[in-house]
């Protein structure tokens, strides 16, 4: 028996799976193997682990499902998509659930909707780019869906895709006191394990039948709604869930509103040459030289890049808003652009800009268009706009928060607006990418425990 599955015993061994031996196991696809020498040295079990009562004794269940999902995501970056969609589907068979697997036609990012129309989507045609139906009967069409992402990691081979794609995992499972370490701890590692258990162990107390309830990990990492809206219709075209919770890292708040988001390329132009080259008119690099003042499109005496990057400050400064002291920029530049080499100053700059809106969309957009006007040598393109969205947030003893990261949950909305959505999940999106990122096994455990409170409010709604 390979050694990873050694520790998967105590994952897999639950009363719902104890009809599996190790003669079962055998059928464990490849992508185990590398991990023998890897997880024999770093079990994912610890008979330290420390439980809570609340979960009736699904706590080890938990962290090791977490802890397994982190670590495969850290020695398989090169194809972790495709390795933790065959972790997690491994798994949840041997619990009992079916599951179906789709591809989601070459589309873990979309950059010709951002404006880099020359390019095919995915142009590395990646793989792991599919969406995981989980389900305990895959005849039934559940009353309530659990939402997750999985993450875009293999983007990262293209360049021009790097400002849709996830962060790479390059920091390692470790277990501290009350802190759990590691690349997607603060994010979807941690949504998909506490979805998933609170899910199965609501079927298996009998609390819920198991037709009522299922769960998808969406391929990406909601930055495009293609995965949403292809698993939608292939699913729930002639027949509409009732409810949708949405996994986010909202730090175990239930989310009242989602902030309004704008993405559009801002392109500048300016009178361009060879560095070296100095005229009357045109001196790129001598400091207080600025472009006159008029509203007439006119000749410039800055550089494209310099045009650009006065438009940037502009709007940074205009959009931010205060959180406990300090400014947090609700402008994020995902692409910049000049086209320049060493010796070449560009005729021509861009950028692809997200800009968050937590309040007030339409005086956002207006100020926009204002900031642009204002610099004869801009313009703006606009990609997509998002109002500001109201959430299901009724539910008692929920902390609320307004989540201003971007999400694809409008792609159920956009089906039908009587769904029922609700955005909760575990991780502070502070602590994403960092390398110190970690969740509280208290967040963790606590999630578990929410979802089922989520779950069991809304089918009793619903009854």
């Amino acid at each position: 028996m390979h050694l990873f599955l050694q520790p998967l015993l105590l994952l897999l061994l639950s009363p719902a799976a104890a009809q599996y031996t190790d003669q079962n196991f055998s059928i464990i696809p490849d992508y185990l193997k590398p991990y023998d020498s890897f997880l024999s040295a770093h079990s994912v079990y610890s008979v330290n682990t420390p439980r809570v009562d609340q979960l009736h004794g699904k706590t080890s269940d938990l962290l090791s499902f977490h802890q397994a999902l982190i670590e495969i995501g850290v020695q398989e970056r090169d194809s972790e998509l495709s390795s933790t969609i065959s972790l997690i589907d491994a798994y949840v068979k041997n619990l009992g659930f079916s599951t179906s697997i789709t591809n989601v036609a070459r589309s873990s990012h979309t950059l010709g909707v951002f404006g880099h129309e020359a390019l095919e989507l995915d142009p590395y045609n990646s793989t792991g780019t599919s969406n995981l139906y989980i389900r305990k009967n895959p005849d039934a069409v559940p009353k309530v869906l659990l939402v997750s992402h999985i993450g875009d990691t293999s983007a990262r081979l293209d360049p021009y895709a790097l400002p849709f794609s996830s962060l790479p995992g390059t920091v390692p499972y470790k277990l501290g006191v009350d802190k759990i370490y590691g690349s997607g701890s603060a994010s979807f590692k941690s949504i998909i394990a506490s979805q998933f258990i609170s899910m199965s162990q609501l079927i298996e107390s009998g609390k819920v039948s198991a037709d009522d309830v299922a769960m998808v990990v969406l391929a990406g990492d909601g930055t495009s709604t293609i995965p949403a809206e292809s698993f939608y219709t292939r699913h729930f075209n002639a027949s509409l869930v009732q409810a949708v919770i949405h996994g986010e890292p909202t730090d175990n708040n239930l989310v009242s509103k989602l902030s309004g988001l704008i993405i559009g390329v801002l392109k500048s132009r300016g009178k361009c040459g060879h560095a070296a080259l100095v005229d009357a008119d045109f001196k790129p690099f001598s400091p207080g030289r600025t472009a006159p003042v008029s509203s007439q499109r006119s000749p410039t005496y800055k550089s494209a890049s310099s045009t650009l990057l006065d438009a940037l400050l502009m709007l940074s400064k205009k959009f931010s808003w205060h959180s406990e002291g300090s400014k947090i920029p609700a402008m994020n530049i995902m692409d910049l652009r000049t086209g320049a080499t060493e010796d070449t100053v560009p005729c021509e700059a861009n950028a692809t800009i997200a800009i968050r809106v937590p309040k007030n969309f339409p005086a956002a957009v207006s100020t926009i268009r204002k900031i642009v006007d204002s610099i004869p040598e801009v313009s703006m393109i606009f990609r997509r706009a998002y109002p500001l969205q109201q959430l299901e947030s009724t539910l008692k003893g929920f902390t609320k928060s307004v989540f201003s990261g971007i999400s694809d949950s409008h792609a159920f909305h956009s089906k039908s607006s009587s769904i029922k959505r609700i955005m909760y999940g575990p991780g502070n999106p502070a602590n994403i990418g960092k390398p110190s990122e970690h969740i509280t096994k208290t967040s963790l455990i606590q999630a578990v425990i929410d979802y089922e409170t989520i779950i069991l409010d809304i089918l009793d709604t619903e009854a």
